[in-house]
């Protein structure tokens, strides 16, 4: 296991972990069909202002950050997605209900902040779940 998965990994273990309420009560409950977030909508809404987040390229994203299409190519693309908000740069903006502490009143976020709940997130990875992987070819090696 690579250090940047292992540390991922770790993160979102601790941030479950977290959670006020034992986490088999949380996994076992269904909630109602009109209480579920829906992922897509989530995602163009808080992830869309960098992300490529729909199929077929869309609109909208910055150069240098991948689609959520890339990310799913990733071996380990559901851990970074499950804990996203651990992995720079979103600690520097992003905060989720019960999970990450508040901002420091002298170092407030660059960029208008995400705030999130753990139900949001869940379902915003169930939407990158739903999209095909890009092809990027063969892995990157390095020599």
């Amino acid at each position: 296991m690579t250090r940047p998965r292992a540390r991922t990994l770790l993160c979102a273990a601790l941030a479950i972990l977290l959670q006020p309420g034992p986490p088999s009560l949380a996994q076992d409950a269904t909630p109602a069909p009109e209480s579920v977030p829906d992922g897509a909508k989530l995602a163009r809404f808080h992830c869309g202002r960098c992300h490529v987040v729909t199929t077929g390229g869309g609109i909208g994203g910055i150069g240098s950050t991948p689609s959520f299409a890339a990310l799913r190519a990733m071996e380990d693309w559901e851990a970074r997605f499950d804990a996203f908000w651990t992995l720079p740069p979103h600690p520097s903006f992003t905060q989720v209900a019960g999970v990450t502490l508040p901002f420091d009143e002298t170092r407030p976020p660059p960029i208008a902040p995400l705030l999130l709940t753990l139900e949001e997130v869940e379902a915003i990875t169930r939407y990158a779940a739903s999209i095909e992987a890009a092809r990027l070819g063969a892995p990157v090696q390095s020599r």
